[in-house]
């Protein structure tokens, strides 16, 4: 018999050792298209994106010769302006855009593996800032402003003083049911919702927080005597469940908020950060900017304080990497220093180029070795932040904006692909209505 005495495994088990140690970041192949606002994500295994600023850019740099300046509230944009009828059709027709900021009803899907696109058939409407996510099999697509091509030309052309966009309550589900892509009608939102915090949990779509319109004469029309403001509210749909419609899930306990990163783990909801706006419409609102957390219980249906993230931002982005960890970068960071707004001081505000991982077990969290690389600082964006320096205020929202540290990307659409990571679709700056094509992709290492 051996002298040595075996006591057996290890008490310690396997070590729980972190999913991602890092993300390396670099720009991909160009899109086709040139996007701000879009709603998309994953969908079949590949990039899916509609709606939203979408102009292509091949089309625009071959007509951009037609395209003139018009003044145009506080900024400039781009409008055909070409006498031959023939030309303008044609142009119109390759570039398939709406209105001053370029909306387009196109959808796409793009297989990044083999650089393929498949056209898919035009959403329902033209909608510029709509939202949606993925379900399944299935895209929900929803709210946004729909765009109406006849009475944007009749303003333009002075034919008519009110703009051509209103607002949208309307639900769409695309999906391949039948065998072939289509898009079929959802029960509506129960009001106007803008920027609304999408996460589904199982087949159930949550919706949280966002800026809502509660118009009396016409809840669809977009007014400035009626802005959209922030709230705190929850709305639920289950998609297996339709004749429910939307309901009541309890509100975000710390406040009114849209634009803040949420995902979902299991039958939780994780939500981080965000902004509140009295009136999206006003650049010299009242504002709050968030760095607290929030986890959602489908079960008990009660939320629950998490660690405050390490910093205040809104317009960042989230995605689940393998049922534990959540993966947040991108959008606006802004200091966790308390101080006044309203005109010059130190410039503590930036794009977030970190990347944030939140471990969903043990609620921590860390901060990866390789960010994001900015958005490129051009000609074009350096004589636009001059402007905005020269009406501070009241346009104030950048005042202590360090933008020498690069330029941000608001809201971009993401999606994981394997171990890779896609972010697309961001509102930048120095570019044509603040748009890009750039696709950044993220290589995880484990």
């Amino acid at each position: 018999m051996s002298s040595e005495t075996s006591y057996g495994s290890s008490l310690l088990g396997d070590p729980l050792e972190p999913l991602i140690k890092d993300i390396s970041w670099s720009v991909g192949p160009p899109l086709k298209y040139a996007m701000k606002g879009p709603a998309g994500g994953a969908l079949h295994g590949k990039l899916f994106a509609t709606c939203g600023t979408h102009y292509p850019v091949g089309p625009y740099f071959k007509y951009r010769q037609y395209y003139k300046k018009k003044k145009f509230g506080n900024g400039f944009f781009e409008v055909v302006d070409v006498d031959d009828e023939v030309l303008k059709a044609q142009i119109e027709s390759e570039m398939r855009i709406i209105g001053p900021a370029m909306i387009s009803d196109r959808a796409w899907l793009y297989d990044p593996a083999a650089d393929r696109y498949e056209d898919l058939p035009n959403a329902p409407a033209a909608l510029n800032w709509p939202d949606g996510l993925t379900v399944g099999d299935d895209f929900y697509l929803m709210g946004g402003m729909v765009f109406d091509k006849q009475k944007w030309d009749d303003f333009f052309a002075g034919r008519n003083t009110e703009q051509g966009s209103e607002m949208s309550r309307q639900v769409w589900k695309l999906t391949k049911e039948s065998g072939a892509w289509n898009w079929v009608k959802m029960p509506p939102m129960p009001y106007f919702m803008a920027s609304p915090m999408l996460a589904a949990v199982g087949r159930t779509i949550v919706a949280a927080g966002g800026a809502v319109a509660f118009d009396k004469d016409n809840p669809l029309t977009f007014k400035q005597r009626s802005p959209a403001v922030g709230v705190n509210s929850v709305k639920a749909l289950d998609t297996d469940n339709l004749e429910k419609g939307w309901y009541d899930l309890p509100p975000i306990p710390g406040g009114p908020r849209s634009v803040g990163a949420i995902a979902a783990v299991g039958r939780k909801v994780y939500l981080f950060g965000g902004f509140y706006s009295f009136s999206w419409l006003n650049y010299a609102d009242k504002r709050e900017y968030y760095r607290d957390a929030f986890v959602f219980d489908m079960d008990t249906w009660k939320w629950r304080k998490l660690p405050d993230f390490p910093f205040k931002g809104y317009g960042w982005k989230a995605v689940v990497y393998g049922g534990r960890e959540i993966v947040v970068t991108a959008g606006i960071r802004i200091s966790n220093i308390d101080f006044d707004r309203s005109s010059y001081g130190e410039k503590l505000d930036s794009g977030n180029f970190d990347v944030v991982i939140f471990d969903t077990e043990l609620e921590s969290y860390k901060t990866l070795p390789s960010r994001v690389p900015p958005f490129p600082l051009n000609d074009s964006a350096r004589k636009q932040i001059a402007g905005w320096f020269e009406r501070i205020p009241p346009h104030k929202w950048w005042a202590h904006y360090d933008w020498a540290r690069g330029i941000y990307r608001q809201t971009p659409k993401f999606a994981l692909l394997g171990e890779t990571i896609y972010m697309w679709g961001g509102d930048v700056l120095g570019t044509p209505v603040n748009a890009s094509n750039e696709l950044m992709v993220g290589k995880i290492t484990k």
